[in-house]
């Protein structure tokens, strides 16, 4: 039997904050439970919308106390006001959520009148941060209560044990995966739902910490892995699309619904533009095989959806998705002395990496005079004064270029896999539409071919590229 095939016995399921809107929005996420309460449940929230982005403007304000105590009064205000649209008053539930939100609310004050300039800023950041999913899994525990559906609420700090990465934590496995199946287990067990808040967990040391970009969807898929030893596990992302598409639509009017798509392809799109996931969260479910889907929330029974597996598809397309990263800066890095100086590409990564900027794409000339390297347009400038100002690269014997008005395209498909002359098709179809390409790459996975184009040709490349290797074929 193939992994997508098992019998499952336990969903996680996670819920994004746009899921959280109003009493009508609860009663859809509430249905939704119903119609999987033959199965054991996981529950994974995000921040109610908006909330994550309010706790930063508070964080950055926070040496204006004044200033920063008047958001967290909004803060507290926005969920007293959704807890009264959803929560019946006449129920206990109602009176627990709100005294929860004024406990961690004054928890907050205290943290940013107490630790201001005295714990280190990554600390307190996160802590603030981690209070979104704090409040919003809490009250979403509550109205589930006030409903009678049977529920229990888990702070993710209980179980998730990370490294002390703030802001972009990992977590422990092994350590995380003997709490996870010693205090949910026993919830499931009971035949209730666990209600786990998302996004952050907790170091040894008792700090709380964050598991950034996609943290919340990380954590579910964190959960997951922890428990498919003892449970078959699915997990259902909910989403405000029905899943990954083939192109951005926005740009394609002709992208299509991808009905399946294998770990690793999820993977590179994840990694080349898609926000809809991010590949930590493929990595934990590759590596126990465990299945997901993307679905929407609006339309929960539809049947157009992602679906996540080990199983990669043999179909007549090569390509799968045109994906791309249009804000890039391209450096080039050149000298002649590059051959007989050993080490300068972990040299390059090291001092790039120290300083928290993130290379997107890499290429090296045969000749091993040049390296040419794509990062955020944002980290262009932070780039090359690092290099220019660098004991190594900063000599006469290297040369820095710096392009900021770059694109990257990403041609995604295990179709690619094994098969000859993709990228001369490539190649040839940009060439004709006179786009030129100033570099490429290829990943050892065969799965992916990346090239570097002019920002302004980027629309015009995705068009060309999609109608080469997509073209009109409906949906999978």
């Amino acid at each position: 039997m193939q992994e997508n095939e098992k019998e499952i016995q336990h969903y996680i399921f996670k819920f994004g904050g746009s899921c959280f809107k109003n009493a009508e929005s609860f009663s859809r996420a509430l249905k939704i439970l119903q119609n999987y309460q033959q199965y054991k449940i996981t529950i994974v929230c995000s921040a109610f919308m908006g909330v994550t982005d309010k706790l930063l403007e508070l964080f950055d304000k926070r040496c204006n106390f004044e200033d920063a105590m008047s958001q967290v009064d909004d803060l507290k205000t926005y969920h007293e006001t959704l807890i009264a649209e959803v929560i019946p008053k006449s129920s206990e539930m109602h009176k627990r959520a709100l005294d929860y939100i004024q406990m961690w609310v004054e928890r907050l004050g205290d943290a940013l009148k107490r630790e201001s300039g005295m714990c280190p800023e990554t600390e307190l950041k996160d802590y603030v941060l981690s209070l979104g999913e704090r409040l919003s899994t809490f009250t979403f525990s509550c109205y589930l209560a006030a409903m009678k559906f049977p529920a229990q609420f888990l702070s993710s700090d209980e179980i998730i044990v990370t490294n002390a990465f703030f802001g972009s934590a990992l977590p422990d496995l092994d350590k995380t995966a003997g709490k996870v199946q010693a205090k949910i287990l026993p919830i499931l067990q009971e035949g209730k739902a666990a209600i786990v808040t998302g996004y952050y967990g907790m170091t040894e040391s008792g700090k709380i910490t964050t598991l950034g970009r996609g943290g919340s969807d990380f954590s579910a898929t964190i959960i997951a892995y922890c428990i498919e030893p003892k449970l078959s596990s699915k997990v259902i992302f909910w989403k405000d699309v029905d899943g990954l598409l083939s192109a951005d639509p926005r740009i394609e009017r002709r992208a299509k619904l991808l009905k399946h798509i294998s770990y690793a392809e999820a993977k590179e799109l994840a990694a080349f533009g898609t926000k809809i996931l991010y590949p930590l969260c493929l990595i934990t479910l590759e590596r126990q095989g465990i299945p997901a889907e993307i679905r929407n929330f609006a339309k929960p029974n539809s049947q157009k959806f992602t679906e996540i597996s080990n199983l990669i598809e043999k179909k007549k397309e090569i390509v799968k998705a045109i994906t791309s990263l249009p804000d890039i800066s391209m450096v080039t890095l050149e000298s002649q002395a590059m051959v007989s100086l050993p080490g300068t590409a972990a040299k390059l990564f090291s001092l790039l990496g120290d300083n928290h900027v993130n290379i997107v794409f890499i290429s090296q000339a045969s000749s091993e005079n040049n390296i040419t390297f794509g990062v955020d347009r944002q980290d262009g400038h932070k780039t090359g004064e690092l290099l220019r100002h660098s004991p190594h690269f900063g000599t006469h014997w290297f040369s820095v270029k710096i392009e900021n008005d770059a694109s990257l395209v990403a041609i995604i498909g295990a179709g690619m896999l094994h098969v000859p002359g993709v990228a001369g098709k490539l190649f040839s179809a940009l060439g004709k539409h006179a786009i030129n390409v100033r570099a490429i790459t290829q990943g050892s996975s065969e799965l992916n071919i990346t090239v570097i184009i002019a920002r302004d040709d980027l629309e015009n490349a995705i068009h060309v590229l999609y109608e080469t290797f997509i073209g009109n074929n409906g949906e999978e």
